[in-house]
């Protein structure tokens, strides 16, 4: 459970939350961030560097991603989200030099694509209500109880007889 320190809100994931202090594990909600803009730029820098392996980013990267902002007209939520499609779909490279940044607006719509398809299914399936259908068998239990005849043979013994006459 992560809890915001602003308005002590708790949530399972932390995907609503920002980590503003590292070492002493403070978080901040969505809610309690100032602009919505500069919380979606944290969690994008965050993902990137997670994605990279890497502690923090260059500054070409950084430029690279204002750029595509200013450029493309690209918002840092749309980012965020391309760049969790491309690790999910194994589209960036681990390498520095090829860190997958360039391939967000080559791949954004791909990526809004599945991600509107999966919200999508997300909220059909809390509105699904399963109906379990009840089906009554009878069946009838019946005992018959028949006397078994049995044919005794008893040719064995007129054989017998023969023998000792």
């Amino acid at each position: 459970m992560y809890k915001c320190s602003k308005c002590g809100q708790e949530f399972e994931d932390d995907e609503l939350l920002v980590k503003r202090n590292k070492k002493k594990k403070e978080w901040t909600c969505i809610d309690c961030f100032e602009n919505e803009e500069d919380f979606y730029w944290i969690k994008l820098y965050e993902v990137v560097c997670q994605v990279n392996k890497v502690d923090k980013l260059n500054i070409r990267q950084i430029t690279q991603l204002k750029r595509m902002k200013k450029e493309d007209k690209l918002s840092f939520v749309q980012m965020y989200y391309c760049v969790l499609y491309m690790d999910l779909v194994d589209k960036i490279s681990s390498s520095n030099e090829k860190d997958g940044i360039g391939l967000i607006p080559y791949v954004i719509d791909e990526s809004n694509a599945f991600w509107r398809k999966k919200w999508q299914l997300e909220d059909d399936i809390e509105n699904l209500e399963l109906k379990q259908k009840e089906t009554i068998i009878k069946t009838k239990v019946t005992f018959k109880k028949e006397k078994e005849k049995h044919d005794l043979n008893f040719d064995f013994l007129e054989g017998c007889e023969d023998d000792d006459k």
